[in-house]
């Protein structure tokens, strides 16, 4: 099985684990440095992290290598399909991937809690389209300012504890969570629902 099948194959099951990806990466054939010079539109390798899709979702671009020392790994579009570049400030990204909030166990509860009512909020909007318009400008707001941004300013209010991951993680993928289960709920086969209300079948949320 050659490059492209392997990652078809991974692509068709939906999501590797973080181990596959890293040996599939491991196992890429190298490239000559000229050829990457340009700019190189990408997408996410779902890995089954609790991130997945973050990145995507804030309007992550791709990546531009100018030259062998110069390389902008994080180009972001705008509103109007103008990318722009985004410096990965060290302090930020390593509070962010480092903070021991997100591999506590005291935590994970938190995290599930926060995503169930974010989703049940969802299914509600799904089906009340008048909760949907009263939600949708603050849900709007939230998605266009880059996860980066909410970083600065969650150190500035909340400096290096715990509580700016927390805050980060919250407003990032808030808008991703509840847009799922809008676009979920509004999705559903109309015909499916009449024929499981005909023949009595229980609808059952998973």
């Amino acid at each position: 099985m050659n490059t492209l099948e392997k990652l078809n194959t991974t692509l068709e099951n939906g999501r590797a684990s973080t181990e596959e990806a890293l040996k599939f990466f491991d196992e890429l054939e190298s490239v000559n440095l000229e050829f990457l010079i340009g700019r190189w539109q990408g997408y996410e390798f779902p890995t089954n992290h609790p991130m997945d899709g973050l990145l995507e979702a804030s309007g992550w671009y791709g990546k531009e290598f100018v030259d062998a020392e110069q390389v902008h790994p994080l180009l972001f579009l705008d509103g109007n399909n103008n990318i722009f570049k985004v410096d990965p400030n060290p302090i930020a990204m390593n509070l962010g991937l480092s903070s021991p909030v997100f591999k506590s166990k005291t935590m994970k509860p938190v995290f599930q809690l926060m995503n169930l009512m974010l989703k049940i909020l969802g299914i509600i909007a799904g089906i009340k389209p008048f909760i949907s318009r009263a939600i949708r400008p603050l849900i709007s707001a939230l998605q266009g300012v880059p996860p980066i941004a909410w970083i600065v300013i969650a150190l500035l209010w909340f400096g290096t504890g715990n509580s700016t991951a927390i805050f980060t993680v919250a407003v990032a993928t808030l808008p991703i969570i509840f847009i799922g289960a809008v676009e979920g709920v509004r999705n559903i086969n109309s015909q499916l629902l009449e024929m499981a209300n005909t023949f009595k079948i229980p609808i059952k949320i998973y």
